[in-house]
Formats: structure tokens, C-alpha cells, sequence
């Protein structure tokens, strides 16, 4: 099926017609167990970037620090939790950004959800699995922004997930801790079958021209040639005030180099899921 899509340019400044296939209904988890790296603010900006294209997303806070959802201003208190007890979700009680992005939000009662997993006695690791079948023909795309730690909510996330995605710092201890993802991934898929694939990593907080930056663009490069991603988020000032304001960077400046980069990350991550 083709869609044809009439888009206002972020980049540019005019109107232009482009053409988009349309794709199966993914889920794609932005997931590292290491604090700090740039998960929450690509997630934001992964999400937008999506629904400015026409995709319908939604973004679930999976985090109970709620970084997500107060980089968006949700004001909604409707959790993943609450649909985990109630074993539904209600999809009417998401924060709408735009006509486009819904933010499934989290809050303070999120820091209960690992242990409400576990404690199930069958299928703790289905859970998420069962609770977004029911809704995932309202999307295109949902996007798990996962909490920084390997618990049940990340399994339930991998399991349910089609793609995952690995932000990472360029800095020192980045290496050891994406070896230490990739064994849990591959863990998980030979314990569960399930044919969730690495879609990419990628560098965030990235100096150009930098020893420490170039340093760990050419070790990724020579040792993750298949997982890594071309493209790289930049350390610009500007993704922080966005969410200061509530808002996407798209939508705070879409001339910066905040904004350029994630355009640039997601348009390369449209292109491996097409391919």
C-alpha cells in the first residue's frame, strides 16, 4: 500500500510531496542498561520525528522516573501498571501530543511493575506481549522507552519488541556494557525463539573532531560493522531545553543540530527496516 503524504519540511522552507510505503506495525525498544546514555530524549525524538512523517505512534514510559513523560508535559496518570492489573490497556486514557504521537505516560506507582511481573506465576515474561496485541492496529510504530536496568521489564519489552535500539555514550565503559546487552539479548532470543533483531546502535552526546569521540566512532565501526549505525546525535544544548519546554526538538528548533541528527537517525532507521 503507498501513502501519499503532504509534509511541511522541518529542514527546509517549502512544501513538498514524497511518497512513504507503508510498513507492518512495529515495536521498536530504545533499551541500555546504563544510565545517562540518551534513551529518553531519542525516544521523544525517534517518536516525533515518526509521526511528523504520518506514522501513527505511540510512546510508552516504561521508566518510573517518568523522564518521557515529562520531556512531553503529560499530564495524565494512566500507566503501564494500571493496565498490567487490570490486564487491559485503554487507549482512551493516553496523553496526546499531536494528531499523531500518543504518550502512554508513567509515574510514581511504575516502580511497582517489575515486581507485579515477577510475581506472576505464568507468562511474567508475555505480559506486554498479550497487553499491546489488542491495540497495535492503532499504530505504525510503538516505541518502549525502557528504564536502565535488565529486569522483567526489560525481557517483556525484548520479547514483545520487533526491533530493539542501543543509544550509547561515546565514553569509556560503553564497550563492556553493550557486550553485557548483546549477551542478555541473545540470551533472551534463545530462551524465548522470539525473532526480536538489534536494529541499530548508535553514538549520542558525540563531539565531532574530538580524540575521545573519534576514538569510540572507530572502535564501534571496526567491531559492531552490522549493528552500527551511520548516523550520530551530536551534543547540542538545544535537546535539553526542548524538554524544559514540553516539547519535541522538532517543534522547540527544527534548524538545530539536535534536530537535523534525529531527522538523519530515523530516516536511516526507516531505510534498515525496509531493507
Amino acid at each position: 500500500m503507498i501513502y501519499y503524504l503532504y509534509k511541511y519540511s522541518f529542514i527546509y522552507k517549502y512544501i513538498y510531496i514524497f511518497v512513504v510505503t507503508k510498513i507492518n506495525i512495529m515495536i521498536i525498544s530504545i533499551i541500555n542498561h546504563k544510565g545517562g546514555t540518551g534513551k529518553t530524549t531519542s525516544a521523544i525524538n525517534i517518536s516525533a520525528y515518526l509521526s511528523a512523517l504520518n506514522y501513527k505512534v505511540l510512546l510508552v514510559d516504561l521508566d518510573s522516573q517518568s523522564n518521557s513523560t515529562q520531556g512531553l508535559m503529560s499530564t495524565n496518570d494512566y500507566t503501564l501498571f494500571d493496565a498490567v492489573k487490570s490486564n487491559e490497556i485503554d487507549v482512551n486514557r493516553f496523553f496526546k501530543y499531536n494528531d499523531n504521537l500518543s504518550v502512554f505516560p508513567s509515574s510514581n506507582n511504575m516502580i511497582g511493575l517489575d515486581k507485579e511481573l515477577g510475581d506472576k506465576m505464568i507468562g511474567r515474561e508475555r505480559v506486554f506481549d498479550n497487553l499491546f496485541k489488542p491495540i497495535k492496529q492503532n499504530y505504525d510504530f510503538i516505541i518502549l522507552d525502557n528504564p536502565p536496568l535488565l529486569s522483567h521489564i526489560a525481557l517483556n519489552s525484548l520479547i514483545t519488541s520487533d526491533f530493539v535500539l542501543v543509544p550509547l555514550e561515546a565514553e569509556y565503559y560503553s564497550q563492556k556494557g553493550l557486550d553485557n546487552l548483546i549477551l542478555f539479548f541473545n540470551d533472551v532470543k534463545n530462551a524465548y525463539k522470539n525473532d526480536t533483531q538489534i536494529l541499530g546502535v548508535f553514538l549520542t552526546k558525540f563531539v565531532p573532531n574530538t580524540r575521545l569521540s573519534n576514538y569510540f566512532n572507530e572502535e564501534f565501526t571496526e567491531n559492531y560493522k552490522d549493528l552500527f549505525l551511520s548516523s550520530k546525535i551530536r551534543k547540542n544544548v538545544k535537546l535539553g531545553e526542548a524538554q524544559l519546554d514540553g516539547l519535541t526538538i522538532l517543534d522547540y528548533d527544527n534548524s538545530s543540530n539536535g534536530a537535523i541528527d534525529y531527522k538523519n537517525l530515523t530516516d536511516e532507521i526507516l531505510t534498515k527496516i525496509k531493507n
